[in-house]
């Protein structure tokens, strides 16, 4: 259920490759495929299954943070703190108050995020780009910020590509 959102972006029918690869290769790997392969990334805690995860689109990777109201690190206080690192990271709140639909996410300029609470997929999509550096500190960050989790090297990584 917690990744269901993915749903709302990809429709996924290809193949996969997961283990404990490097944050910088699996981003390097996702971002050298065509954005039209439907792909993404999946970092995991494998013993409690927190999760960030990022989706290819045309304009680079687009974080995307759903909201779960009884899954921790997908709660309201989290969302503040997603936000928090985010700001951090310089990236800016989208407070336009425009419908939200995928069409305007993925039209979304790098370094901008929203939070979308009236739709089917809640949570924050933030693009972010081609920048694998900032990536990887940014995924890091929220392990440690929002999930307490500083052993980076075993995280199980999921890549996805739907032509791969």
């Amino acid at each position: 259920m917690k990744k269901i959102v993915l749903l709302f972006l990809l429709v996924i029918i290809g193949c996969s490759s997961s283990g404990n690869i490097p944050i910088s290769k699996s981003l390097e790997k996702l971002l050298r495929a065509d954005y039209n392969d439907n792909g993404f990334v999946i970092f995991e805690d494998p013993e409690t299954e927190d999760y960030v995860q990022y989706a290819l689109e045309e304009k680079g990777l687009l974080l995307v943070w759903p909201y779960f109201s009884d899954y921790p690190g997908h709660q309201t206080a989290d969302i503040d703190k997603v936000k928090d690192i985010l700001n951090k990271f310089s990236f800016s709140e989208d407070l336009d108050n425009k419908p939200v639909d995928r069409n305007y996410i993925v039209n979304m300029n790098s370094g901008e995020y929203i939070y979308d609470s009236d739709t089917a997929f809640p949570g924050i999509y933030a693009m972010c780009g081609t920048d694998v550096q900032m990536l990887e500190s940014l995924t890091i960050e929220f392990f440690k910020e929002i999930y307490g989790f500083s052993e980076i090297e075993r995280l199980k990584t999921q890549l996805v590509l739907e032509n791969w």
